[in-house]
């Protein structure tokens, strides 16, 4: 295993983030150094916020930030948040507006026309389950209930049978998300009465794509990549529910036998589909090869560290798309989704790695998607 000195990479994901804070307002960040489209002043792009948060909380240096910085974000986040629940950002909505390019992509059937119908609710869902989950993370909760779109038995069953479950990464987000909303209120504003009959019945109909083959969900005969993507969006709404995981033995056994992605996400999909299915087998199950993977992993994921200090999102290359937003440049410079994403995955491993993780593994921690 090459050698990794986790410590150090705490120091340079900290010196990283303080570049991308200086001469802001406390609680603001750039996105990247150079060739951010991202605003950084007035009340827009909470996303660069929670990346910021999410790195620094998981790597261990949200707890030697000062307390005005970190007010300064929980705020800036809260903020966002309408008293219907929504976390609304408008810089994002602005982007997620039908433009030329989108009527052209219609008109060619390249694009369906429900898709571009929901494109504003998916964003508006995704933002408020990330700014939620982040304030969540560090301690803190949403002001408001979350909204709830599934209000008894025949909501969940239509909710669940109207998704697209041929490609199970969508539906399995959408999934993810309402699991995720009940499981806030139930937790955050004591929302009990009628809340485990709601998930019940989603998890009920969500019986009905379940292969126990590959213990994936899906329609039809997806890519083997594209179940476990599907499988890792599931996974991220059932680990916020206080419930005893299910049998995970078929979906650890085809997720370890997967090839390993060239891919960040790919990578990363597979890794968390692990993560997760090591907690519903016995303790020692295949754990040799658990670790290899993170080891592994580690290896891989130290490809998309950068010079400056943190993370690109692609190698070489920062992220140039956020939903319908265009981010930046593309430079090879280092950007918060990166950054975010794979000090989460260095979490992962290190988690996963327990007692053979590297010197200073102790301050990394891994938080809910």
């Amino acid at each position: 295993m090459m050698h990794i000195d986790v410590s150090a990479l705490n120091a340079s994901i900290s010196d990283w983030l303080r570049q991308m804070a200086e001469g802001l307002l406390p609680g603001r960040f750039r996105f990247c150094a150079k060739g951010s489209f991202v605003p950084v002043d007035g009340k827009v792009a909470q996303v660069s916020t929670c990346f910021a948060m999410k790195s620094a909380w998981q790597a261990g240096v949200w707890k030697h930030w000062s307390v005005k910085r970190c007010e300064a974000c929980v705020e800036f986040v809260k903020s966002f948040q309408t008293p219907e629940g929504w976390f609304k950002d408008p810089w994002l909505e602005t982007n997620a507006r039908l433009n030329f390019k989108d009527i052209a992509s219609l008109v060619l059937g390249r694009t369906g026309l429900q898709a571009l119908k929901n494109r504003k609710m998916n964003n508006l869902r995704a933002e408020t389950r990330q700014s939620v989950a982040t304030l969540l993370m560090v301690g803190k909760k949403p002001d408001h209930p979350l909204p709830q779109e599934i209000r008894d038995g025949d909501d969940a069953r239509k909710y669940i049978n109207a998704m697209d479950w041929s490609n199970p990464w969508g539906a399995g987000s959408h999934l993810s998300h309402q699991l995720f909303m009940l499981s806030v209120n139930r937790q955050c504003f004591d929302d009990l009465e009628g809340n485990k009959n709601l998930v019940d019945a989603l998890l009920q109909e969500l019986k009905r794509y379940y292969h126990p083959d590959t213990g994936t969900w899906y329609k039809g005969n997806p890519p083997d990549a594209i179940k476990i993507n599907g499988a890792m969006k599931v996974f991220s709404g059932l680990q916020w529910l206080y419930r005893p995981y299910p049998d995970t033995h078929a979906l650890l056994d085809f997720a370890l036998k997967q090839p390993f992605k060239s891919d960040g996400c790919g990578f990363l999909n597979r890794l968390f589909v692990v993560y997760q299915a090591q907690k519903g087998v016995e303790d020692g199950y295949r754990v040799r090869e658990i670790k290899k993977l993170a080891k592994d992993a580690l290896k891989r994921v130290m490809e998309f560290h950068q010079a400056d200090g943190g993370f690109s999102f692609y190698k070489n290359k920062s992220q140039t798309r956020y939903y319908y937003a265009s981010v930046s440049k593309g430079l090879p410079v280092s950007d918060l989704h990166g950054s975010a994403m794979f000090v989460w995955a260095i979490a992962l491993c290190l988690e996963l790695l327990g007692e053979d993780a590297p010197e200073g593994g102790e301050a990394w921690k891994a938080h809910k998607a």
